[in-house]
């Protein structure tokens, strides 16, 4: 059985921790509180306002939802593996209902290409999305790359389950071209204390 090394438990560094932590929520708490207040001495809204606010009228105002699934016939969303949870609702507010007619929802997306976790993306919503979808169509046909390559990249997330928490069944992609003879693919792993580098040697073992 493999050993894991379990730090010690330090009293005076988790105090430390502590303390950090604290003072880091107030200054979050200030700064959050100053920023709202001068968006409103300034009537103005942002991004996550905006659609936050457009949430909460399609829930509260059911004939301001009806008139807008009558409005919007079809509706498209691409890059939908960089859609939150809140987008994903205002979407759904604008689909058809049983008992009311409201839009088509066409949504486009691949989970190996989400990078905007860091702005509330989860890929998650993919499964939801699923779940209450009528039809799913794969797009598993590449028509840029030469087969090597996606040779490689098959063979790299179905062994490597990099996609486990986002895919269940990782679908092969299957090239569209022919191949052109290209025969080698060089996959460089980056050294074990790539994190603790700076940016200047970071870029520099990357070249």
């Amino acid at each position: 059985a493999a050993e894991i090394d379990v730090p010690a438990f330090v009293p005076e560094v988790e105090q430390r921790a502590a303390k950090l932590t604290v003072d880091l929520y107030s200054v979050f708490d200030e700064v959050s509180t100053a920023y709202r207040d001068h968006k409103h001495r300034l009537h103005a809204m942002d991004f996550s306002d905006l659609l936050t606010g457009a949430v909460d009228e399609l829930r509260s105002d059911a004939p301001l939802r009806k008139r807008l699934r009558a409005t919007f016939k079809h509706i498209l969303v691409d890059e939908f593996q960089d859609t939150d949870p809140s987008q994903f609702e205002l979407v759904s507010l604008l689909r058809a209902a049983p008992d009311e007619p409201g839009a088509f929802i066409f949504i486009v997306g691949d989970v190996k290409q989400s990078i905007y976790r860091f702005r509330g993306a989860d890929v998650d919503v993919f499964d939801a999305a699923k779940s209450v979808s009528d039809q799913t169509i794969p797009l598993a046909t590449n028509y840029r790359s030469d087969p090597a390559i996606l040779d490689f990249i098959n063979g790299f997330y179905e062994r490597s389950g990099r996609l486990a928490s986002a895919s269940q069944h990782y679908q092969p992609l299957v090239s569209h071209r022919e191949s052109r003879g290209l025969s080698t693919i060089t996959y460089v792993v980056p050294e074990e204390d790539t994190e603790n580098a700076g940016i200047d040697e970071y870029r520099r073992r990357e070249a």
